[in-house]
């Protein structure tokens, strides 16, 4: 889905991705019978293919340098918010010894979906496309338009941006022109875009965008390579989404080792350690970096697993209390909650900053269905041992995995783009300018403009 972005458009694609889980998920709460049920799923996962690989950038190519990271943390905390929210409503219509699943279960389903059919609403009345999509597409004018907007939204007094100046960054002739095409209006590709042809033509794009990304050299002579990029965030997508994984298996171990009652009380004040976790990420995502960040949060993640394991094992059972291992469980749980969406938030915005607006859709797309190898194959490992009732090491190895991810992300990932300006081209060098918005414009700093910058 993410190659679909950077035809289409971000703002489409997010809509799509809004739709199909809308439908899906109030489908779902109709269906007759589990195989109905399963093929909606599959259509709710397309859908959050979509939404994955379109939100995030839209979010990043909206934002000032100076405050990008907090302004994709804000959109990436929508997960956290989500969460509580199913929490919450499980709480309300399943929990304290309620025997109506048989009845409620649809209405659950139906409810969970009602978000995304508000959220397709408010984007389709509220959120303007990419200006630097829009740019790429030869689209000057509007760009210019949607990137005046946005900084007079954020209270931008001063000269606005003409399309002859975004014609100028964004020239064929000026920069990179292969591994893409002149890309016609969306209307003409709404009209094209059921012909054969036009398929054909644009899975030739999209196939030679994926492999310049995997490529040893996007272009002879060009220092600008992505492969490595491309792979180890691959690989750090999938040992965060394996470690994320064991969501799925903490009210089972709450249940077990804590002998609870009502896990769905326990579920909400599990999801509730993600705000501290949120707010550390905007806090610190523009101070300290993104590298330092994501490295911290997954290797201090790891730390709690570890700590949880600890306090299962047979030698904390001898010397420990039960209301002393009790306590040290929610603890580890929560803190390792916080700090995995701290390294979420993280990620999201190292992949989105990676990655040139031409392909970045597609590069974040890649990494997010690498991601789901990950979350796969924890549910297989971590099943086994809950099976043989184990949750030590189903914990020991969550952990090592995160740790992983951390020395990879500590060794292999280079020097983020904290307060840096997005490139838009496969090969466009690090010091290469690319579109001046408004409020960026060193005449604009100079003057000793009061306002803040955008993109």
């Amino acid at each position: 889905m993410g190659s679909i972005g950077d035809i289409f458009g971000r703002r489409p694609t997010l809509l799509l991705g809004l739709v199909l889980n809308s439908i899906a998920g109030f489908s779902a709460a109709l269906t007759p019978n589990v195989v109905f049920l399963c093929f909606c799923r599959f259509i709710s996962g397309l859908g959050i293919g979509s939404i994955l690989s379109s939100l995030v950038p839209l979010a990043a190519e909206t934002s000032p340098p100076s405050k990008r990271g907090f302004y994709i943390t804000a959109v990436s905390s929508s997960w956290t918010v989500g969460s509580m929210f199913v929490a919450v409503l499980g709480l309300f219509m399943f929990g304290s010894g309620k025997d109506e699943l048989e009845q409620n279960w649809r209405i659950f389903i139906a409810l969970c979906a009602l978000p995304c059919f508000i959220g397709g609403v408010m984007v389709y009345l509220y959120v303007p496309e990419s200006p630097r999509y829009l740019a790429l597409q030869h689209r000057y004018e509007d760009a210019a338009n949607v990137a005046n907007h946005v900084a007079r939204s954020m209270g931008y007094t001063g000269v606005s941006l003409g399309s002859n100046e975004v014609e100028k960054q964004f020239n064929p002739s000026l920069a990179y022109t292969g591994g893409g095409s002149s890309y016609p209006s969306s209307r003409s590709k709404v009209k094209r875009c059921c012909s054969m042809e036009y398929i054909k033509h644009q899975t030739r794009i999209a196939m030679r965008n994926i492999f310049q990304l995997y490529s040893t050299n996007n272009n002879s002579g060009s220092e600008f390579q992505l492969r490595d990029a491309t792979l180890y965030l691959q690989c750090i997508w999938f040992a965060l989404s394996f470690g994320s994984g064991l969501n799925t298996w903490m009210n089972t171990i709450f249940k077990e080792v804590l002998g609870v009652d009502d896990i769905y009380l326990h579920a909400l004040f599990y999801s509730l350690a993600n705000i501290p976790g949120v707010i550390a990420a905007g806090i610190f995502m523009d101070r300290i970096g993104r590298k330092p960040l994501l490295v911290s949060s997954m290797a201090l993640s790891s730390l709690c697993l570890y700590l949880f394991a600890y306090l299962l094992s047979p030698y904390s059972i001898r010397v420990l209390s039960k209301p002393a291992i009790d306590f040290g469980v929610i603890i580890c749980a929560c803190f390792f909650h916080a700090f995995l969406v701290v390294s979420w938030c993280a990620v999201n915005v190292i992949t989105t900053e990676v990655f040139p607006t031409k392909v970045r859709t597609l590069g974040l797309g890649l990494c997010a269905s690498f991601a789901r190898f990950g979350a796969m194959l924890c549910q297989y490992v971590n099943g086994s041992y809950m099976q043989n009732d184990d949750p030590m090491y189903l914990l020991v190895i969550t952990s090592s995995t995160l740790l992983f991810g951390a020395v990879l992300a500590f060794l292999k990932i280079g020097k983020d783009k904290t307060q840096e300006d997005l490139s838009d081209f496969i090969n466009q060098r690090p010091n290469m300018s690319s579109i001046d918005y408004p409020m960026e414009r060193s005449g604009d700093r100079r003057s000793g403009d009061p306002h803040v910058e955008l993109v």
